[in-house]
């Protein structure tokens, strides 16, 4: 269904100017994210290279929920721009279905993280009577994606409650491609994260 000018807050040619400004905001914002992710990622490399290389440390072993958070965090991110798509199409009830299916998605992620996180701190404990401090430096990587996720989630808060006051449309929908590319972004990060600590284990 494409909703009438008058049910959107603003006319919806006064909306793309806006839309057009939240967009290079976005970017910008991707990309100091970016270098601070790398650099959190590039260190760890770098520690952790070292470390198997003198053969001082011994593997590392990640909690298995991993696995469940990264098959969570894809599905949260497919059935995101699946929700993008239909919105596009004028077709309301199936953006907003998707919308709560994300948002369900997400903060199974966010649960099953806790869990992991707890697990990763009971190694931590136990790995710096020995001396290292490298499950210290996993949870800080994973709790920093985790605080970004939970903003995502608070991105997609407000995506739903603008939905249920049908302020989107076919062709005003800013906000919603916006929270899809950070979401996008995040699934990137943890793709990568997730791949790195796995392979150097």
């Amino acid at each position: 269904m494409t909703m009438r000018p008058h049910e959107t807050d603003q006319p919806e040619s006064d909306l793309q100017p806006r839309a057009r400004t939240d967009s290079v905001g976005l970017w910008v914002f991707l990309a100091a994210l970016a270098m601070l992710f790398a650099a959190g990622m590039l260190g760890y490399a770098v520690i952790r290279s070292r470390a198997i290389a003198r053969g001082s440390v011994p593997s590392l072993s990640l909690p298995g929920g991993l696995w469940l958070s990264t098959a969570l965090m894809l599905a949260a991110s497919i059935a995101l721009q699946y929700a993008l798509f239909s919105i596009r199409e004028g077709r309301q009830r199936r953006f907003m279905q998707l919308l709560y299916a994300t948002a369900a998605l997400a903060s199974g992620f966010v649960i099953s993280q806790v869990f992991c996180l707890s697990a990763l701190l009971s190694s931590h404990r136990a790995m710096r009577l020995a001396g290292s401090g490298l499950y210290g430096l996993v949870f800080f990587l994973i709790v920093l994606h985790a605080l970004h996720v939970l903003g995502g989630l608070a991105a997609l808060g407000r995506n739903i409650h603008c939905g249920r006051m049908q302020r989107y449309s076919q062709t005003a929908h800013g906000p919603v491609r916006c929270t899809v590319i950070y979401w996008h972004f995040l699934d990137a990060v943890w793709l990568l994260m997730f791949a790195m600590l796995w392979g150097l284990r």
